[in-house]
């Protein structure tokens, strides 16, 4: 994107997707950089949340050098277009591992760039950190692009009712 190669910056990395398809380049602001990058599968593929997929799998990495309680953004840039980010680990206010939609809340959150690309913001300690030290300087995220089910109409046999599948259930018109 800049003309320097990814293996160069600490700062930025691309990889293959967990089925080797496709490839994800992930960038944060100097002078943040990232350790433990890669692609994974998913951490709990047995209860992934019901209609979500995650066409991309799963992608762990670390940023460190944010400064205690610091935030920073990364950006994933992404193939095709997702409509969420999922994660799976704490939150402050569910100290368990659970599966939690990250989207924006002001402070924390996915924001949909509307060019296939995420911006995730990240505070060190808050709700998207998956080790919730606010005093490390380091966020750790492990978490994942998602689309929701998609739309299916069926009919009956006479074409009279259409009903539409999606991850909330059916409607029948």
């Amino acid at each position: 994107m800049n003309g320097i190669p990814d293996s160069q910056q600490g700062n930025v990395f691309s990889t293959p997707t967990i089925d080797g398809g496709n490839y994800v380049t992930v960038a944060c602001p100097d002078p943040a950089f990232f350790t433990n990058a890669g692609p994974d599968r998913s951490p709990y593929p047995a209860d992934s949340p019901p209609g979500v997929t995650f066409p991309f799998g799963f992608f762990n990495f670390t940023v460190n050098d944010v400064g205690p309680g610091g935030a920073t953004t990364v950006t994933l840039y992404l193939p095709a277009a997702v409509d969420s980010y999922w994660k799976f680990g704490p939150t402050p206010d569910d100290p368990t591992n659970h599966w939690y939609e990250f989207t924006y809340d002001g402070v924390t959150g996915a924001v949909f760039n509307g060019d296939n690309s995420i911006t995730l913001h990240l505070v060190d300690g808050l709700r998207g950190d998956h080790d919730l030290n606010g005093t490390n300087g380091t966020i750790v995220d492990p978490g994942a692009p998602s689309a929701g089910a998609l739309i299916t109409p069926t009919y009956d046999s006479d074409d009279s009712v259409c009903f539409i599948s999606t991850a909330a259930g059916s409607l029948g018109f």
